[in-house]
């Protein structure tokens, strides 16, 4: 990987060697580390290792740790060597984990399993386990990747590109190709997916590049062209991140760097950040952001998560949605968002007019537009709110915005919604709107929650997924075209990720494979037709 190697600690495992006579030439497990959190944090690198998997997890989760710590050495994300020499004349397994904190924090207690939510969101934990022979060296590159932070995985899986695979080497080949059982020739594999209006997305491996997205349905061009199967959108190769709606498009670079384009036709509000209101084909730098790590869409603003915990956005201002403090737009250039009052975002999202973030003190806040309750304040009102406002009494792990409503899973598993209301949406079993947050009937166990226009769907712990509201389309997925004010679950199906259009609705499967169904008047689910759908269906040619 062509890393610096003027870095070593040295770890050992078992009893040391004493005696030069048995232990010949040193062996040695060299994991070349390196990272993509902002090295400015000066964020510490963990090793900790163990005879087995077991042990490894026993120490992760103990007072067991003994471990070796780094940082960076460049600021390309290079750690460098760290060492393992396991002190035996036999060949036998070993297992490892590398750890570090997005904040910058110690991640020694990142396996702890009473870590809080806040605090496990922020850890990064890589994994491998491999055998070695006596009196030889093996390297074993390791990236710890913003994609995996909160990601908790089996005792014998690790997480790659935010997804759990096994953490077993094949013989001694540790990098994440093996791992996920890709070549390098070509195969994909899904890693995240996005949906945004008529439009559906996928990154991953492809053709060879390590991160390229391809989308399907409404595209950005004019006029709107429907792409009923998966269709490369950027191919550079380095994106980590996304948001795709088919008006524009813009990505994370592993970088920080956030690129967009598009053709806006009626929405010369300066969304692609650029400076200028007009149109760009190709993707191009956003103004003053270099240390991005999410992106996401309103219907005329585009806001940025920062590795800081701060926000900007750009774009339509003119309902408070930039959360600068003022009703302006357009405006084509990045501004900060203002109010956090210290505490910074983990997850940042954007409804129709509105704004909101989960910050690390687990509150959320919400700012724009007001008409319908959207920002959960106890109240309506026709003037906007211009700066985040706390939602009051709300303790949670995870928050999504989707037209004039609101969700967010609470920390306890369950889930809340406010705002619109008009099918059902905020799953209260009423239609009534709601300023402030009422429970989602019958859901606990859940760990995510999608806001699409007007329906809503929750991902369970066990994978389970369940989805309410609007439904003339079959963007509920139970086989129906009729509206529920409470979940109902999509049956057959488990998934580890979810997302949610405008009008349809799709999931990343336990084994990989992206299902979509509801409204394909783009050919939004990826099925090769434009035909509705009640049920998942097997996106084709990923």
């Amino acid at each position: 990987m062509g890393m610096r190697r003027d870095r070593v600690r040295k770890l050992s495992i078992g009893a040391a060697c004493v005696l030069a006579s048995a232990c010949l030439g040193a062996t040695a497990i060299r994991v070349d580390v390196s990272t993509e959190v902002d090295c400015g944090k000066d964020a510490p690198v963990v090793i900790v290792a163990g005879r087995d998997l077991g042990e490894l997890q026993a120490r992760l989760e103990g007072s067991l740790i003994t471990s070796s710590r780094s940082g960076c050495l460049a600021a390309d994300g290079t750690v460098g060597d760290m060492v393992l020499t396991p002190a035996t004349t036999r060949d036998g397994p070993v297992a490892f984990a590398v750890m570090t904190r997005v904040d910058g924090q110690p991640p020694e207690r990142c396996g702890d399993p009473a870590l809080t939510q806040v605090d496990r969101n922020q850890c990064i934990v890589a994994k491998r386990s491999l055998r070695f022979s006596p009196h030889e060296t093996v390297d074993v590159a390791v990236r710890l990747r913003i994609s995996c932070a909160g990601v908790v995985c089996p005792s014998d899986e690790t997480c790659v590109q935010g997804q759990c695979v096994s953490a077993g080497c094949v013989g001694a080949d540790c990098s994440e190709q093996a791992l996920t059982g890709e070549s390098d020739a070509g195969t994909s594999s899904v890693k995240l997916i996005g949906a945004g209006g008529g439009s559906t997305c996928a990154l991953g491996p492809y053709m060879g590049t390590p991160s390229s997205l391809r989308c399907w349905g409404r595209r950005v061009v004019a006029p709107p062209l429907a792409v009923p199967n998966p269709s490369l959108a950027y191919v550079g190769g380095d994106a980590r991140g996304f948001a795709f709606n088919g008006d524009w498009a813009c990505v994370v670079l592993n970088d920080g760097v956030v690129k967009c384009w598009g053709t806006l036709g009626n929405i010369p509000f300066g969304v692609l950040g650029n400076g200028t209101i007009t149109d760009s084909a190709l993707p191009t730098a956003v103004l003053g952001i270099d240390d991005a790590v999410a992106v996401v869409q309103g219907m005329s603003h585009t806001c940025a998560l920062l590795q800081s915990g701060g926000a900007k956005c750009w774009g339509d201002g003119q309902f408070g949605q930039l959360g600068n403090s003022k009703l302006d737009s357009p405006v084509p250039t990045p501004v900060s968002v203002l109010g956090f009052a210290g505490a910074g975002a983990t997850q940042l999202t954007a409804g129709t007019r509105h704004t909101c973030a989960l910050l690390t003190d687990a509150s959320v806040h919400c700012w724009g537009e007001n008409n319908a309750g959207e920002l959960g304040l106890g109240y309506t009102s026709a003037a906007s709110l211009t700066v985040p406002q706390v939602v009051p009494g709300l303790s949670a792990i995870w928050v999504s915005a989707g037209g004039y409503s609101t969700c967010a899973v609470r920390k306890d598993g369950t889930v809340a919604c406010w705002g619109d209301n008009t099918y059902g949406q905020l799953g209260d079993g009423t239609t009534t709107d709601r300023s402030s947050p009422v429970s989602v009937l019958g859901l606990t166990g859940m760990k995510a929650v999608s806001k699409g226009d007007s329906h809503t769907c929750a991902l369970g712990v066990d994978g389970s997924v369940w989805c309410w509201g609007f439904n003339g389309s079959g963007t509920l997925g139970d086989g129906t075209t009729i509206n529920r004010s409470i979940p109902t679950r999509v049956v057959g199906l488990t998934a580890s990720q979810l997302v949610t259009g405008a009008g349809h609705t799709c999931a990343l499967t336990s084994n990989g494979q992206v299902e979509c169904w509801g409204s394909n008047s783009y050919g939004q689910l990826g099925d090769g037709t434009t035909t509705v759908r009640l049920v998942p269906t097997p996106v084709v040619g990923l």
